[in-house]
């Protein structure tokens, strides 16, 4: 009986847990569309790379809004803070499948890509912006935890 006492417990537990992750990101894409609105300062991660002269996030942002517009830059913007912080290297291991996720994008290694291309701020973008246009948000978890989708 002690046992499925523990077991409720620690599931009730990782649930809460889960919740107030998501509320939390959430929260946070909140406040940082008020900031935008509001032209308040963001950070963000950038190594020292730039792209055309601009840091990687403004010309990231720039060509997903000549593709598809301000509103999906303002997504994007939120989704890859989410994904990797703007991190172009970051990598994640924990997925329930094996697989993992590279990059600015964090781009699933179920996409047949090259590890090479996820870690390429250039090639990365390019690939993402092909995904978006066949998909759009869909392939990135934090869409839907942010419930742009």
């Amino acid at each position: 009986m002690e046992n499925k006492k523990l077991f409720k417990t620690v599931v009730w537990g990782s649930i809460v847990f889960i919740l107030a992750s998501a509320l939390v990101v959430y929260l946070d894409y909140q406040f940082l569309l008020n900031d935008i609105e509001a032209g308040g300062e963001i950070t963000i991660y950038t190594r020292d790379t730039s792209l055309n002269n601009k840091p990687v996030w403004e010309d990231v942002l720039e060509r997903v809004e000549s593709e598809f517009g301000q509103e999906m830059a303002l997504k994007v913007f939120a989704v890859i803070q989410c994904e990797s912080n703007w991190n172009p290297d970051a990598i994640n291991t924990a997925n329930k499948n094996k697989s993992f996720d590279a990059g600015l994008w964090q781009i699933n290694s179920t996409h047949k890509i090259t590890n090479a291309c996820k870690l390429d701020v250039n090639c990365s973008t390019d690939y993402a912006i092909e995904l978006i246009k066949k998909q759009g948000l869909k392939p990135w978890t934090c869409a839907k935890i942010l419930h742009l989708i």
